[in-house]
């Protein structure tokens, strides 16, 4: 199933494996992550142990990738902007 390219949240990126913000609610996203994870960073040691911390990172982590899955591109390794071993001669013209 083809997604509507329209509505991604997230885009490949030109270089490498993994999804860049494409609009505002990618951004909003990004955003609501860092400051979960900026606020779990500031309980260390007070409300939760560094164990604590990085299983909660680790879930915030997984959560990000799920949203970026579903809202975002298909993944794959590009190099700039070029789907890396693709033999379609358009795939290289987007």
């Amino acid at each position: 199933m083809k997604k509507d390219t329209k509505n991604l949240w997230f885009v490949n990126r030109d270089y490498g494996y993994g999804w860049r913000p494409a609009n505002i609610y990618g951004w909003l996203t990004v955003g609501v992550y860092v400051l979960l994870v900026l606020t779990a960073l500031s309980q260390i040691e007070t409300r939760i142990s560094v164990a604590g911390f990085m299983a909660w990172v680790f879930v915030l982590t997984i959560i990000l990738i799920g949203i970026s899955y579903a809202k975002g591109s298909q993944l794959q390794w590009r190099w700039g902007g070029k789907p890396i071993g693709s033999t379609h001669k358009n795939d290289h013209n987007k």
